[in-house]
């Protein structure tokens, strides 16, 4: 049988850091300093901060815009609670307003309701005019439309826009918080045609029918010289504009032609809204409707 070779035994190194330690405090470094106990004393070494790398300051929006107002709503933070009547209980606060009553048991009239908040969520509604009419002033137009969708996006409020143009009305974007899609659905519009406001107001209806039970707060802008080639007038438009005041909490018609001031008045007159003029919202900054909670 061939006999299989031996490996040497592989050295100890403790012998050779032993003597290396002790030829070290032979020569000239000194020893460690000791305390009185007898134990070596931890070195001080001088710790030099690193370089620390400045932060970019955040983008904000102007004064209140990042920040929304508490509203009740059906979810969210627990606030309080009330008698409850129907719906959801809230069983702790229905044990303790029984113990303080003196009962063992908790009764009907013992029933808590819990109450939420949650921070007041926007719905903006932009009824766009982009007939002849408005071709002059396209740029006054969409420079005031771009910047108060920036002071929208900041607040991370949805936006639908119905745009009348021709002879009808169409909703060119559902409403949402996408300000690219925004853009870019806005990017294609061309003005030419007439100016058939109902057909905008009965949209302006129909989308709030869809989302007011969403929504706590409706705002509605509408871009446009009131110069309507229909007319305002008859049961359906009477319908469409009592929804308007029941539901949405701010009207707004926004006129960037100056000659006609006199149409612009009396359409804002008729529809219970304010005129605006978009030159001091573009010049004076944000106006204090835009930063609403």
């Amino acid at each position: 049988m061939a006999a299989f070779p031996v490996l040497p035994k592989k050295k100890s190194t403790q012998g050779v850091k032993k003597f290396i330690h002790m030829g070290a405090n032979r020569g000239n470094t000194p020893a460690p300093a000791r305390s009185q106990e007898g134990r070596p004393e931890t070195p001080t070494f001088i710790r030099r901060s690193p370089n620390r790398i400045k932060k970019a300051p955040s983008v904000r929006a102007g004064g209140r815009a990042r920040f929304r107002r508490e509203a009740l709503s059906d979810k969210g933070r627990k606030r309080a609670h009330r008698a409850w009547h129907t719906g959801r209980v809230d069983e702790i606060a229905t044990l303790f307003h029984a113990w303080k009553m003196g009962r063992a048991r908790p009764t009907r009239d013992d029933f808590r309701a819990p109450v939420f908040s949650s921070p007041q969520v926007r719905l903006i509604l932009f009824l766009l005019d982009v007939s002849d009419s408005m071709a002059e002033t396209r740029k006054l137009a969409r420079a005031w439309a771009e910047r108060f969708l920036n002071e929208a996006y900041l607040r991370r409020d949805p936006v639908g826009i119905i745009t009348v143009q021709g002879t009808s009305a169409k909703i060119l974007v559902q409403p949402t918080t996408s300000l690219p899609f925004i853009l870019h659905r806005l990017s294609g519009l061309e003005e030419n045609g007439g100016t058939p406001l109902r057909q905008g107001i009965h949209l302006v209806e129909r989308l709030i029918r869809q989302w007011r039970d969403r929504y706590q707060a409706i705002d509605l802008y509408i871009l446009t010289d009131g110069r309507s080639t229909e007319p305002l007038e008859g049961s359906g438009v009477a319908k469409s504009l009592s929804l308007i005041h029941r539901f949405v909490r701010d009207t707004v018609v926004v006129n960037p032609v100056p000659k006609a001031a006199a149409f612009a008045r009396a359409f804002a007159t008729l529809i219970g809204a304010r005129l605006l003029d978009p030159r001091t919202f573009l010049e004076g900054g944000a106006p204090h409707h835009a930063a609403r909670g």
